[in-house]
């Protein structure tokens, strides 16, 4: 499955957190994270990770995201 350079960080940067942290970033901290100034990017970058199955979120709940697949495949 080809993840696109961004997809590849947020999914990263998600996993790294979740286990550093003990739990997922927020969407304000993913967005600066990859210098995005709006959360609407990042909330369609979830999207598209969760629909391909790498990420499960729980609505409604700011830390709601739970890595089910990470992705080590390098991008070309």
């Amino acid at each position: 499955m080809k993840l696109s350079p961004r997809e590849s960080q947020a999914l990263s940067y998600i996993a790294r957190k979740i286990q550093t942290d003990g739990r997922a970033p927020t969407q304000d901290m993913i967005a600066g994270h990859l210098n995005y100034e709006a959360r609407s990017y990042v909330s369609r970058i979830l999207k598209k990770l969760e629909s391909k199955g790498l990420i499960r979120r729980e609505m409604y709940k700011p830390r709601g995201i739970e890595v089910i697949k990470q992705e080590l495949r390098a991008q070309s």
